[in-house]
């Protein structure tokens, strides 16, 4: 086997960052062991999270009126750990997109108004924990 065919894994952790990582693989068999060093990595960085899978929302198959629960489904993101999220609604009509003030959890109740709906949900940047 070859050290490219080799299916190993290791997770980056805090405290890493600023070091460079490699890996010896050692092979054997009944005839001995050949231990074999990787190249070094680049260094190791802390970077920003990226979604891989763009927030949703989840609401009542029927379609969302007023009164009813939505609820932001962050969606899956990578970067250095801990990522956390922050929630903001916004009500939108044709003319642009205000903050509710105070919609600030996962889940909103729409309320009485004509305008559309629209969530937006980010993780925050300064990996500050938000409580949520």
């Amino acid at each position: 086997m070859r050290l490219r065919d080799c299916r190993c894994s290791y997770t980056i952790v805090e405290g890493e960052t600023g070091r460079t990582i490699r890996v010896t693989v050692t092979y054997s068999n009944a005839h001995g062991t050949d231990p074999v060093v990787s190249n070094v990595s680049g260094v190791v960085s802390d970077h920003a999270p990226i979604d891989r899978q763009p927030p949703a929302l989840s609401f009542d198959d029927i379609g969302l009126g007023v009164g009813d629960a939505v609820t932001a489904e962050p969606g899956t993101w990578v970067g250095s750990q801990p990522i956390s999220y922050a929630y903001q609604w916004q009500l939108c009509t044709g003319q642009g997109c205000n903050d509710v003030a105070g919609a600030d959890e996962a889940t909103f109740t729409v309320p009485a108004t004509n305008a559309e709906l629209r969530v937006q949900v980010e993780p925050d940047r300064d990996r500050r924990r938000l409580g949520r």
